[in-house]
Formats: structure tokens, C-alpha cells, sequence
């Protein structure tokens, strides 16, 4: 028997673009390290690891296409949130140096790329191209590339010299740069370049480097670093201050960072707040109006040293560190585990009850409730003869059930757990419930598929119907149509009272079916235990 067309979908692929990097896909890891999650703090930090070595990531940029590009002193690596793509001397004889330590996509998606030695090499429609830029190019580390609104393309040294690509033209930074006090160089939102060297904030205007003067600056005064803020203004570091520069004034001010000089490193701006990576001491989070939040590598940063900051399309903010690439969001789900952990179990299945509370399965420690503050477990002395529960369903009616695994099917009354009636008579393992848009109650179990309804059994279909009917998952489509995944016997659907079964044989992807989910445009989606998602 041929499965539907409608069903027929094949192995999903992920095409994660701009950022899809949520997800834990493929041999990638991006789970949330676990001591991020132990901290209880709305967001979380967490190293990425993948088919790749790790190691000191100097620059991170986003291309038009989505792709992370990453700068090392090993090559060239780009990142499509699944796996990691190197590019080096020795696998791309075009890319002569790679030690590469900045990264710039210009409007032309032109992909710049600066090298430690001074080099510079440029990706144009997946080709590497090397830059000659002449004798009047000083030399150095190339530190920062940029372009202006003119659209010229300016590289900035480690000796605090900017140098225009298209003419050779040199400007020096007030002040210069050294291997302790570097300058920065960033980009406006309206084009224009702003710099900050040796205490001193200037702004490059067709070429030429124009100081900037605050209000009520004092000669004292020492200006760090800067960089540019989502709304148009910029964000300046100075005098132990970090405020936003906006229309001609300070606009706000953010706390919470190490104020020793040259202890910030790197700046970034999110939806959250504002970024700060320091040399030594990790990365901070600064919102205005509430407390700090600290990262360091006891609580999931691969490194202290924090190199580079990388806010993408979708606001994620992506960390090169001095060993390593890490990845920082707002925790999208809340952790909830009670005091005993669920004693080292399994969670097999929960409900969430019409009055927001939360009633889960364990594989051995029981039924859990929890009420938003308090945990309350049952077990035998409940009622409940088997630790092991593998499906629990709370009805439209508000009567919760919970299916066990060698302890039958229970129906909770009070505070305690009772299988009488009808319900008595299931004795299998009780691994999937459902209930139909009639009111009827669907019982998966390991040797077939019951229905129950006003008190009584009413329909079963076992072997003499199934081939290897261990059902696992249950679900309705659309157009009244029962569908259920079975371990081992693939998928089944029962629709005005014809019963079917599709197996590998007729397309579909595994008869290992785990879980199933109907779209409301009529897709069903097929989860399996060893080929993926259909």
C-alpha cells in the first residue's frame, strides 16, 4: 500500500540561513551549556562546537546570505549554523595567509578579509582575490575594515593608521595606536566614520580626520572606545563612563562593566542591551534600569579573552573568544525540574492541566505536579501501582489520565489514582492517549489501539489487525482522519471506520514511528527513532 501524497514529504532539510542557529542540528552542539541553565538568568551563553578545531576566533561577520564568517589564526571558516566550512593556504591556494584578524562585507557583498601579516585578500562570487595595496600602505595588522558613505573601503593598523584602498591615501588616528592602547574605528549608522585613539574621539569626513569635542570636556578627559548604536547615535567609553552620544548630547548611560583602562575590549548592541567583552574578565551584559549580568567561563564561556562580537539578522549575538566560538541569546524556555531532579529519570510525557498546572511522567519516579511553586509526586501510595508513566492526558472534560507501564490505566480522583471499570481490563503498557474531536478516548498501548468512550471499550485493533501494533503516538488531521505511530509497525490511520497501515515498504521513511504532528493545512508530520523527520 502506497502512502498518500500528501504524506509523501522525504527527509526534511534545514536550510538554516540568517539565523537558524537555535537549534541543535546535525553533529553541531549548541545546546545550552549546563551551567548557564543552573544559573537561573533570562539568558545563556554557550561554546559551539562542531566538525572543526577551535581555536582563537579574531572576527565574525554576517554575509548578505546568512552564513557566519569566522576569522582564525587557522583559516578562514564559515558557518552555516549546521556545519563548518574551512578555508586555508592549504586547501585554498589563493588564501596565502591565514591568519586572518578582520572581516568586512561591503554593499557589493564583497567579502574583505584582513591578515595579520598585513595582507589583504578579497571573496567576490566564491573566488579569493589578493589586494595590492601599493607602497604606500605602511604595513601592520590589518585591525579594522570598514567603508564610509562615499562607499571607500578603509583599512585601520595596529599603529592607529588608516589607509583608503581605492587611492593609497594615509590618515593617521589622533594620536596613533600600540599594542596596549588601540584605537577603534566604526561605522554610523548614517555612514560616517568615528574613531577613538589615545584618549581622543574624531570623525573622518571625506578623508580627513575632524576632532570631536563634548560638552564640557575637560583635558583630562580619556575617551576609550566607540561604537555605533542601533538608533544613530554612539556609544562612547571614557572616563570610566559608557554613554550613548545621540543628536548633539548624552542620551543614556549604562553601569555594571570593569572600569580599569583597557579592561573592555569589544562592544556590541542587542535588542537586550549593550555587550561589553573585556580582555580578561569575560562578557557583560548592561541594561539600563537593571543589575548587571557577568559570563565567564564558569558559567558557559569557552574563554575569558573575548575577541570579537557579532550581532546577526535575527539579533543573536555570536562571540569570538581566545579559544573558541560561543553563542549568546535570551533563554527562549524556562527549565522547570523539582528538588529531587526527578530522582535521575526519564521524563516520558506531561499535561498541562486548565488551571496551568503542570502534571509530568517519569520512567520510574512517579507522576509530578507542579502548581507554578510547589512540587507534589504520587506514586504507590497514591493509587498509582507503577512508577513508570508513560502518557498522561488531561481531557477537555478535565479528567486526567495516566497511562503506565505495567500497572495499567489510571483515571485520578482527588488526590489519588484508580483503574476500575472498563479501564481495569487494559493491563499492556499504556504508551500513548488522545482525545478524538468526539469526546472519545484513544489508548495506545504495546499490543494495539483501544477506544473508550462513555465508561466503556468499545473498539480495539491488535494483531489480528496490525502487524507489530505498538503504538507510541496518536494524533487527528484535519478531515476526522485518526492517525497513530507504532514501533515497528509504521503508521496507521482510521478513518470512518477503515483502518490502514503504511510500512517502509510503501514510503515511508521508517517503521519506527515515535511522535506525529498534524498541521492544520492537513501536513502530518512523521517523527521517527532512526530516520528523522517526514
Amino acid at each position: 500500500m502506497s502512502l498518500p501524497r500528501w504524506i509523501r514529504l522525504g527527509r526534511v532539510g534545514l536550510l538554516l540561513g540568517s539565523a537558524l542557529l537555535y537549534c541543535a542540528v546535525g553533529g553541531t552542539d549548541l545546546r545550552a551549556d549546563s551551567r548557564s541553565i543552573a544559573s537561573g538568568e533570562p539568558f545563556e551563553v554557550w561554546p559551539v562546537a562542531g566538525d572543526w578545531q577551535p581555536n582563537s576566533v579574531t572576527a565574525i561577520i554576517q554575509s548578505h546570505d546568512g552564513y557566519l564568517w569566522l576569522g582564525t589564526f587557522h583559516g578562514l571558516v564559515r558557518f552555516d549554523g549546521v556545519s563548518f566550512t574551512i578555508f586555508d593556504s592549504g586547501n585554498t591556494p589563493s588564501l596565502q595567509d591565514g591568519r586572518i584578524t578582520s572581516l568586512y562585507e561591503t554593499p557589493d557583498r564583497t567579502l574583505w578579509i584582513g591578515h595579520e601579516t598585513g595582507q589583504l585578500t578579497r571573496l567576490v562570487n566564491g573566488q579569493f582575490h589578493s589586494t595590492d595595496l601599493g607602497s604606500n600602505w605602511p604595513g601592520g595588522v590589518i585591525e579594522v575594515i570598514t567603508n564610509d558613505e562615499q562607499g571607500d573601503v578603509w583599512l585601520l593598523n595596529d599603529s592607529g593608521i588608516l589607509f583608503r584602498v581605492r587611492d593609497g591615501q594615509v590618515t593617521r588616528t589622533p594620536g596613533g595606536a600600540s599594542s596596549v592602547a588601540k584605537a577603534s574605528l566604526t561605522r554610523a549608522k548614517d555612514g560616517r566614520l568615528w574613531m577613538a585613539s589615545n584618549g581622543k574621539v574624531a570623525t573622518l569626513d571625506r578623508g580627513n580626520v575632524v576632532p570631536v569635542v563634548f560638552p564640557e570636556d575637560e583635558p583630562v578627559d580619556s575617551y576609550e572606545k566607540i561604537f555605533a548604536a542601533s538608533d544613530g547615535g554612539m556609544w562612547v567609553l571614557g572616563n570610566g563612563r559608557l554613554r550613548k552620544w545621540r543628536d548633539g548630547a548624552w542620551a543614556t548611560e549604562v553601569e555594571g562593566f570593569p572600569r580599569e583602562p583597557a579592561a573592555v575590549n569589544v562592544m556590541a548592541e542587542t535588542r537586550s542591551g549593550v555587550i561589553v567583552g573585556t580582555m580578561r574578565d569575560g562578557l557583560y551584559l548592561l541594561r539600563v534600569g537593571a543589575e548587571p549580568l557577568h559570563f565567564t567561563r564558569t558559567n558557559g564561556l569557552s574563554h575569558d579573552w573575548i575577541r570579537t562580537l557579532c550581532v546577526d539578522q535575527e539579533g543573536n549575538c555570536w562571540i569570538g573568544t581566545g579559544t573558541g566560538f560561543d553563542g549568546f541569546r535570551p533563554r527562549k524556555v524556562r527549565m522547570v525540574v523539582p528538588p529531587d531532579g526527578w530522582r535521575g529519570c526519564v521524563v516520558r510525557s506531561f499535561s498541562v492541566h486548565s488551571d496551568d498546572t503542570a502534571w509530568v511522567g517519569t520512567e520510574g519516579a512517579g507522576l509530578y505536579r507542579y502548581d507554578g511553586q510547589e512540587w507534589t509526586v504520587f506514586g504507590p501510595a497514591s493509587g498509582l501501582h507503577s512508577l513508570f508513566v508513560w502518557s498522561v492526558l488531561e481531557t477537555r472534560e478535565r479528567e486526567l489520565f495516566v497511562g503506565t507501564w505495567g500497572g495499567g490505566l489510571f483515571r485520578r480522583k482527588g488526590e489519588r489514582f484508580e483503574s476500575s471499570g472498563d479501564l481495569s481490563k487494559i493491563t499492556a503498557p499504556v504508551t500513548a492517549l488522545y482525545q478524538g474531536r468526539g469526546g472519545e478516548l484513544w489508548i495506545g498501548t504495546q499490543v494495539g489501539l483501544y477506544r473508550y468512550e462513555t465508561g466503556k471499550l468499545v473498539w480495539f485493533a491488535g494483531k489480528d489487525k496490525l502487524a507489530l501494533p505498538d503504538v507510541r503516538t496518536i494524533t487527528e488531521s484535519a478531515d476526522g482522519t485518526l492517525w497513530f505511530g507504532m514501533s515497528g509497525g509504521g503508521l496507521g490511520s482510521l478513518q470512518e471506520g477503515v483502518l490502514k497501515q503504511f510500512r517502509q515498504r510503501d514510503g515511508l521513511s521508517s517503521d519506527l514511528v515515535s511522535c506525529l504532528y498534524a498541521d492544520p493545512d492537513g501536513t502530518l508530520w512523521i517523527g521517527t527513532t532512526d530516520n528523522g523527520l517526514t
